[in-house]
Parts: structure tokens; C-alpha cells; sequence
């Protein structure tokens, strides 16, 4: 990254102090840019470009808004083509826990993505939002004001993170002699015999990694502590632990057989929902764009990688209508596809 500065920033603070008053003595969210950032910013501030209220720039005739005309002049030159980026976060709590004192770090680092096109900044602030949106839209979170900390759970919102290919590992080492510690972290896939290094040299106690690279399929973890660095050479000692059995599953399932048979008025839309790897958790309609609607396979139960699936449209006028298909897998994958047909005018008998 280089030489950085860091300065204080309210945003990322937001209601935190006040959710967290009484419990922690210190809080501050830095933000960090490279050097001269803070300094240029703050000569446009103190210009009063930031300012939203309308001046008189020419007598008695033109009136505009600073921030306004500051976004004219600074909009052309953010513009680029392609944004090849990196963020970086950390996050480092001290206290005290069970008579010990202790310090807790945790980094993440994402980086443009040349396979999607998404950069980092849109990575760990766009999907963010998109996932408390989901939550809003699903009824997880009740209308009103809520603290962004305590509208849902980290476990639920990591869940949703995961679901779009981002991986946490977290362990908790224990050294008596409290010496430095040094891991290595190991993957393998459920049926393969041998280890294959994730990474390596780890200070902090956690590691976060994208599983889009890694097929689908269950997988394990194995961290492997060591004191050597604290330790002459040749005392260190080692210790290890395997992780839990956990799946990726980043391949959206399929729309197979997907055909309608209109009648008069009604029509009966079939198809089959098909994935690789997990379950089928859930299949939608929406008929001329109108709203989603769920439909249920036809065992009425979401508990297989194939279902099947029949609707019944019923009351349709005549002329031509669109069907809209979108599955989700148990990942949260989804896939989506359409047929149209048309309804022909009943003839008089």
C-alpha cells in the first residue's frame, strides 16, 4: 500500500458510540488515503465548496450552489474507464477478558475483480447495501429508523456474505507462555488426501478469502500454529486443528424444459429448476411484470437439486403474455428465463 495518512471521518462511527456508550471507553473510525488527500479536501471545505446554499455569482442574476458547481468541475475528472482498485480495512479492539489482557485485529483487503468488473469500493460498499436491501424487502428487517449494528445479527449478515462467494475463518489459539504466534492455513476438498496451502506467515488470528476460485464441492480447513518466532531456533513447537465441513457452491442452477401450453383463457407453464451441487430452495413467477410470485414444486417440497414445476394461469385476456422464471439454490444462486406465448380470441360458437 505505501506510505498512508489516516484522519478521523464520522461515517463509519455513525450510531456506533451511542449503541456501545458505557461498554467502550474509546472509538474511532479512521479513514485512510494517500498523502496530500486530507490537506487538498480540506482547502475545498474551507473555500465553501462544500456548501449547499445558492450564492450570487453574478449580480443580480446568477445564483448557484458551491457543492453543485464543485460536483461540475470535479464530476469529468473521477471519470474513468476502468477502475483498478484496493481497500483496506482493519479493525483492532483492546481490552481485557477473563484477567487477560488482550488485542484482537482484524484485516480484510478486496481488490477489482477483471472477472466481473466490480471493484473493490463496489464490492465492500454496494453489496453491502444490496444485502440489507434484501433483508428490507424480505420483511427480516420491520419498517422504521434502525441502528445499522443491531438491525441484524453479524452471523446472519456473514451468512449472506458467504452466499456471495466471501469466505471467513476465525480460530482462537492458546499459548501458556503467551508467545508470538505464526499460521498456516490449509484447504483440501472433502474426498482429496492431500493439504493445499491457503496462506501462510498469518499474525492475525482470522483470514478471509474469495471462493470463487474454488469448484464446488464440501471442504475442510486445517490452521497449524507455531511459536517459532518466539522460540530458538529449532524449539518451536507447533499445534494444529481442523475445521467443521463446509460447502462452496457458486454455480447458479438451470431453467430446463421451460414451455407453455396456452389455452382459453388459461395457460399451464411448465419447466424443471436444476442445479449441480445444492438443493432447489425456491422458484418465482411473474406474469407481464407484474409482481413475484412464489409457486411450489409439484412434490411441494424445495428439498432436492431437480424440481419440477407447474402453473396454472387462469383468466387471461387474449393476445400475447410473458412469463418471467427465476430459481435460487440453497446458495442463494439464481438464474433467470422467460417464454412467451399467446392466448388466442375465443371464437363465438
Amino acid at each position: 500500500m505505501g506510505r498512508l495518512e489516516a484522519f478521523v471521518a464520522s461515517g463509519g462511527a455513525s450510531t456506533v458510540p451511542y449503541t456501545y456508550e458505557g461498554r467502550l471507553q474509546v472509538y474511532e473510525n479512521k479513514i485512510c488515503r494517500y498523502p496530500g488527500h486530507f490537506a487538498q479536501f480540506k482547502a475545498f471545505k474551507d473555500l465553501g465548496l462544500f456548501e449547499e446554499e445558492p450564492i450570487e455569482v453574478v449580480p443580480g442574476a446568477v445564483r448557484i450552489s458551491p457543492r453543485q458547481f464543485y460536483h461540475a468541475l470535479i464530476g469529468p475528472q473521477l471519470e474513468v474507464e476502468r477502475v483498478i482498485d484496493v481497500c483496506v480495512m482493519r479493525a483492532t479492539g483492546v481490552g481485557a477478558k477473563d484477567g487477560r489482557d488482550l488485542r484482537f485485529t482484524v484485516e480484510l483487503v478486496d481488490r477489482y475483480d477483471p472477472a466481473t468488473g466490480f471493484t473493490g469500493m463496489e464490492r465492500l460498499t454496494g453489496w453491502h447495501a444490496a444485502i440489507m436491501a434484501e433483508f428490507i424487502a424480505r420483511g427480516e428487517i420491520p419498517p422504521g429508523v434502525h441502528r445499522l449494528e443491531q438491525a441484524v445479527t453479524a452471523t446472519r449478515f456473514l451468512d449472506k456474505a458467504r452466499q456471495r462467494g466471501f469466505q471467513i475463518a476465525v480460530w482462537s489459539p492458546r499459548d501458556e507462555n503467551d508467545d508470538d504466534l505464526r499460521y498456516t492455513l490449509y484447504f483440501r476438498g472433502e474426498n482429496e488426501q492431500n493439504w493445499k496451502v491457503l496462506a501462510k506467515d498469518l499474525e492475525q488470528r482470522h483470514y478471509s478469502w474469495e471462493t470463487s476460485a474454488m469448484p464446488d464441492g464440501a471442504y475442510y480447513l486445517r490452521v497449524v500454529a507455531s511459536d517459532a518466532v518466539a522460540n530458538p531456533a529449532g524449539e518451536g513447537l507447533t499445534g494444529e486443528r481442523i475445521s467443521d465441513r463446509f460447502e462452496v457452491d457458486n454455480t447458479p442452477p438451470s431453467v430446463v424444459g421451460l414451455r407453455a401450453r396456452p389455452g382459453n383463457p388459461e395457460a399451464r407453464v411448465e419447466f424443471q429448476a436444476v442445479d449441480s451441487y445444492s438443493a432447489i430452495a425456491r422458484a418465482e413467477y411473474s406474469l407481464n411484470a407484474s409482481e413475484w410470485t412464489l409457486v411450489m414444486p409439484e412434490d411441494r417440497l424445495s428439498d432436492s437439486p431437480q424440481e419440477k414445476y407447474a402453473i396454472l394461469l387462469k383468466g387471461l385476456a387474449p393476445g400475447e403474455h410473458t412469463v418471467a422464471i427465476r430459481i435460487f439454490d440453497q446458495f442463494e444462486n439464481s438464474t433467470s428465463a422467460k417464454v412467451t406465448f399467446v392466448v388466442e380470441t375465443a371464437r363465438p360458437r
